[in-house]
């Protein structure tokens, strides 16, 4: 059985000065390059059940997309207001990925399962560089195919149909992997 684990994708860059300039290199050389890493779930045995369908069938259905439509135009005029009550907000959390610094002596509880580090590098691996540049729409696209391919082959294989993939990715990422959902 595999254990619950999440996807983590990101895109990094560097730029280079270039010591012998051609007319094909430029004064730097662009060093793009995308990480792909797994972030295991180290918890107590959970057994996640899904009753029915958990997506409806047809995501664009002109009445959910009215709906979702309606709630994101409300929520839009308070983005703000929604900030300043957030934890986020409420413990200056300023780091990646999002861990709060709280006081020890005013909030034990917190301190505790923070200091346990659940959501650090313990079980944090990394899978590799991949070739495609996730910065690219073509680069993402190509992550995203193989990525399929990879979960069509485990369906054929152990038929784990009932499988999410969870990924995580930074805002700019997520956008363009939500157009690209509701594109196909």
């Amino acid at each position: 059985m595999s254990r619950p684990h999440v996807v983590w994708i990101d895109n990094f860059s560097k730029s280079y000065a270039v010591a012998m300039q051609t007319i094909d290199s430029g004064a730097y050389n662009s060093c793009l390059w995308t990480g792909k890493a797994m972030k295991i779930y180290n918890g107590p045995d959970v057994n996640i059940v899904r009753q029915g369908n958990a997506m409806p069938d047809n995501l664009m259905a002109e009445a959910l997309v009215s709906d979702v439509s309606d709630v994101l135009e409300r929520l839009r005029g308070h983005g703000w207001f929604y900030l300043s009550q957030s934890v986020v907000h409420r413990y200056t959390v300023t780091s990646v990925p999002l861990k709060p610094v709280v006081d020890r002596a005013t909030e034990t509880k917190l301190h505790q399962t923070l200091a346990a580090s659940p959501d650090g590098v313990t079980h944090f691996h990394p899978l590799g560089i991949l070739e495609d540049n996730v910065s690219s729409n073509r680069g993402l696209l190509a992550i995203l195919k193989d990525m399929d391919k990879k979960r069509r082959q485990r369906l054929a294989k152990h038929g784990a149909a009932d499988q999410y993939t969870f990924l995580t990715v930074d805002s700019n990422i997520f956008l363009r992997v939500a157009q690209v959902t509701f594109l196909f």
